[in-house]
């Protein structure tokens, strides 16, 4: 057989294989395309059947959210029982008593804490910083619109702050609580923020330590309200600036870089010195008795013999000084004196 018969023979062969190979994929491709599409149809299905569920649960939902609403509406005044109170329609009834829109309130989480009902702090026009931190920590408790923090707090004002409002508040209307907090302040403030910066740079230790803090404290909140951005750092090196020179000196040894360190390095530091020039404590006797019941008596003075009475000296007896006597002739004796030499005789014839 030629040669080119035989390879005519085998493409042949190899090209019915190839089409043999061709036709079974198409066939597996056919079926695989069957599976799919009826996978589809099945999805469409299970959705169709996911919307109508959402649909049903979207249903039961308003309808829950309906029965929730009915149940957090307050109820008549005439219907609360003898003792029962809520903070939520005294709300209620200050806006609708003042005309104004129902307050706002945050969505309420049963998961929160409930607490306790909290009373508005009233304002007779001393200390109005204090009085400020107050409101804003009740507000953060119990929240109320921004446009009415100033009508709901002017119900608390009493004596003197109150005669002020009404003159204040009626020509300007409606202020908004910032405003309002630096006009109280210009009022009844002994002092403007200026001068409490200046009596907070001055202020130095002349007592102890914890009257020293106190009053750094208490002036330190009133800096805060008028110099929100000091920082710690300045107050730690202002109240260490403040201190008497024996404890500055020794805090200053110390990497303090926070106030609550500063202070406590600080109370130490004065403790050892009070100790340094305190006295000591006399040494108390320690008595050991067999008796246990036995109580030491209190000690009997003693009594020490008198002095013998003082005695004057008696002054000693001298001879008076003689230059010329003859060491070996012997003192005359007392009562007697001296023969006195006899006269020369003249001879007799």
């Amino acid at each position: 057989m030629p040669r080119s018969v035989r390879s005519a023979q085998t493409a042949e062969a190899e090209l019915q294989e190839f089409q043999g190979t061709m036709d079974t994929k198409l066939v597996a491709n056919d079926i695989r395309m069957d599976s799919m599409e009826a996978s589809i149809g099945d999805l469409q299905k299970g959705q169709t059947i996911m919307q109508q569920g959402f649909t049903e649960l979207k249903l039961e939902l308003a309808s829950f959210m309906a029965h929730i609403n009915a149940k957090l509406e307050p109820p008549p005044r005439g219907n609360l029982e003898k003792g029962e109170s809520s903070h939520r329609n005294h709300h209620i009834e200050f806006h609708n008593n003042h005309n104004l829109p129902p307050p706002e309130y945050p969505p309420r989480d049963n998961n929160l804490p409930r607490f306790p009902r909290l009373d508005f702090p009233k304002f007779d026009g001393i200390n109005p910083r204090g009085w400020v931190r107050k409101c804003e920590q009740y507000f953060e408790f119990c929240p109320i619109h921004e446009d009415y923090k100033v009508s709901y707090a002017s119900v608390h004002f009493d004596a003197q702050a109150e005669c002020w409002y009404a003159a204040y508040i009626k020509p300007l209307g409606r202020v908004r609580w910032e405003q309002f907090t630096k006009d109280l302040y210009a009022r009844f403030s002994l002092t403007n923020g200026v001068s409490v910066m200046g009596s907070f740079n001055r202020l130095v230790q002349t007592g102890s330590i914890e009257e020293y803090f106190n009053q750094f404290e208490e002036m330190r909140a009133q800096v805060v309200q008028e110099f929100a951005y000091l920082d710690e750092t300045y107050f730690c090196m202002s109240f260490i600036g403040g201190l008497k020179p024996e404890i500055r000196s020794r805090v200053e040894q110390f990497e303090v870089d926070t106030l609550s360190k500063a202070i406590h390095i600080a109370r130490r530091e004065e403790v050892a010195i009070q100790s340094l020039f305190k006295p000591p404590r006399a040494m108390q006797p320690s008595f050991q008795s067999s008796n246990p019941y036995h109580t030491l008596s209190k000690p009997t003075s003693t009594v020490f013999p008198s002095k013998p009475p003082m005695l004057k000296p008696t002054p000693l007896q001298t001879l008076p000084f003689q230059p010329n006597l003859n060491p070996h002739q012997s003192l005359p004796q007392k009562g007697l004196l001296p023969t006195p030499p006899r006269p020369p005789q003249e001879p007799t014839n």
